[in-house]
């Protein structure tokens, strides 16, 4: 079980360095059109979780989630017409928001069980 939690460690921590660095590229990259960072971000959600599935043969389904929603409202943005582009952003971001804000509950949660367990 170890060897698992180690490999999985160092996939979440890859899968952050390359998020990490679109991110930045496409910070500074003026001439991506608008929701490539989006579909990038998909792209390298989705990826991670293809060699999840390929090596262990499990899915993580926040991130398989998270990536197909990115990959989604990315090609939204960037098939859709400049009309439709506020509505894709005001919505990705509420979505966003309470994504961390679910997040953020069930670590509260999980610690708070935790600190019961010991005390």
């Amino acid at each position: 079980m170890k060897e698992e939690q180690r490999l999985e460690r160092r996939r979440q921590t890859l899968v952050w360095g390359l998020l990490l660095i679109w991110w930045g590229y496409a910070a500074l990259a003026d001439f991506l059109p608008h929701g490539a960072i989006w579909v990038g971000s998909g792209f390298i959600l989705l990826g991670i979780n293809v060699v999840r599935a390929w090596t262990s043969g499990r899915l993580n389904g926040f991130s398989t989630g998270l990536g197909l929603a990115a990959f989604c409202l990315g090609t939204a943005a960037l098939a859709g017409d400049s009309s439709a582009r506020p509505a894709v952003l005001v919505g990705s971001a509420i979505a966003l928001q309470t994504l961390g804000v679910l997040m953020l509950a069930a670590n509260f949660r999980r610690t708070r069980d935790e600190r019961a367990r010991t005390s």
